[in-house]
């Protein structure tokens, strides 16, 4: 007979905190006085035990002993440090239906036994609850902190421990970047000139696409406390790393953009040709050991096509749809829309701009209180960024101009194109290609090789 010895410490303030290292000399103890074998040792140090997101190596393993009996039983500190939830403790009662020792440090639980049994669950409901309890209590002192509004003093990128007190440096990088952003650089260039510099995050880690999305919208950088996802309030004696336009454009940058990685430069097909197979977007690659390139299906690998024969295809229909009276008038309307919503856009952006004037002016005759200014103004000024944001989205996809209506002969149109697509890059290209397509996909099918056949592309 061996009995496993199970110990566990958490983040949490429990109720008794004593050691991974004392558990396992407590339970080695009484295991010697009862006059039975020590099995493993399995120890899960800083994990939790309530929070169901939170895997316990310590314990799976230990469980994956008992449920297959290499284990004859289990040893703990205290039934708290076993479990806090009520499903990880009945998944141990079905595994003592075979029979199992279940000791802790005052006394011991047969399972088979319903008296014992009972009194198990209830120890275990009894560990759910206080955790329960204590989570509802950290919950409220934090919201109740944040109300203040006081920070916890941990480590911030920009700021000191404090949480408050803005690190120079620091800040200064990050205004670098939002400056660099706003001008059209990429996240992507930045992050790899933070990493290449060896700038450090506040962790020591690699800088990446999440970390510094995150950390360009931290509310906190314009002097806002966020509690459980909601913005409190203004933060006691903080110093903003941003003005408020700045912030509010970077908002509205990232709110335009879609998530995901953007295309590389080199395929114009990427993202835009399908899998006829899985449905899934095709992506562009070199092929390994050649000079050729072609489009394949990442998530089933079945279908790849030559990529310079694929672009072929998409150019010859590119200039062929948009030279079509019926694609051309489509064209016109679309940029009709876009004219209109951008007329639409300026005109609300005008009216904002006049209402934050006149509350300004109230302000500064004091007729109104600055809390009172910020709670008219905040809101105003978060649309006029999102405005912002839109109108160069509706900028980037303004159609592609038509050639003058001069041009009556159908040749002529089709030559316009034909010069546009020989002479525009691959963004031009992918532009074209998305008008020319309307709304529908190119869909490549299977083929007998990678070669490109026309057949094998339909469209969705």
């Amino acid at each position: 007979m061996a009995i496993d010895v199970y110990a566990r410490v958490s983040r949490l303030r429990d109720k008794d905190q004593t050691s991974t290292t004392s558990q396992v000399m407590v339970c080695r103890a009484a295991l010697v006085e009862r006059g039975l074998p020590v099995g493993k040792v399995h120890i899960d140090d800083g994990k939790s035990a309530w929070d169901p997101k939170i895997t316990r190596p310590g314990f799976e393993a230990l469980m994956v002993r008992l449920e297959s009996g290499k284990a004859d039983g289990v040893i703990v500190y205290d039934l708290e440090r076993f479990a806090r939830q009520l499903s990880d403790g009945e998944r141990l009662v079905t595994a003592a239906e075979r029979g199992l020792v279940v000791l802790d440090s005052e006394g011991e639980y047969d399972l088979r036994k319903p008296g014992d049994k009972k009194n198990f669950r209830n120890a275990i409901v009894a560990a759910e609850y206080y955790s329960d309890l204590l989570k509802v209590k950290v919950r409220r002192g934090k919201r109740a902190k944040a109300m203040g509004g006081k920070v916890d003093k941990r480590r911030s990128f920009g700021f000191m421990n404090d949480g408050v007190t803005i690190n120079e440096p620091e800040a200064a990088i990050l205004r670098d970047c939002a400056a660099r952003l706003l001008a059209g650089e990429t996240q992507d260039s930045l992050i790899r000139e933070l990493n290449k510099t060896g700038v450090p995050s506040v962790r020591g880690a690699q800088w990446g696409y999440t970390t510094f999305r995150q950390l360009m919208l931290r509310p906190r950088n314009i002097g806002l406390l966020v509690h459980d996802g909601e913005v409190i309030g203004p933060i006691q004696s903080v110093t903003p790393i941003f003005d408020r336009l700045t912030y509010g454009r970077i908002v509205a940058l990232y709110a335009v953009r879609k998530r995901g990685r953007q295309p590389s430069g080199r395929y114009v097909l990427t993202g835009i040709a399908t899998c006829g197979l899985c449905g899934a977007g095709l992506a562009g690659r070199p092929v390994t050991g050649t000079p050729r390139r072609h489009y394949w299906c990442k998530k089933c690998s079945k279908i790849s096509v030559d990529a310079t024969r694929l672009e072929e295809w998409a150019g010859d229909f590119t200039i062929r749809a948009l030279s079509d009276e019926a694609t051309v008038s489509a064209i016109e309307q679309a940029s009709h829309q876009l004219d209109e919503r951008r007329q639409t856009l300026l005109a609300e952006s005008a009216g904002i701009e006049s209402t934050l004037t006149e509350i300004g002016g109230r302000l500064g005759r004091q007729e109104i209180s600055l809390q009172r200014h910020d709670s008219i103004c905040l809101p105003l000024e978060a649309r006029q960024a999102e405005i912002s944001g839109e109108l160069e989205t509706l900028a980037a996809n303004a159609p592609v101009p038509l050639p003058a209506r001069t041009i009556p002969v159908k040749d002529q149109t089709y030559l316009f194109w034909l010069n546009e697509w020989e002479t525009g890059d691959n963004a031009a290209r992918r532009s074209m290609l998305l008008r020319a397509l309307n709304g529908r996909r190119p869909v490549v099918g299977p083929g007998q090789s990678a070669r490109f056949d026309p057949s094998r592309v339909t469209l969705a």
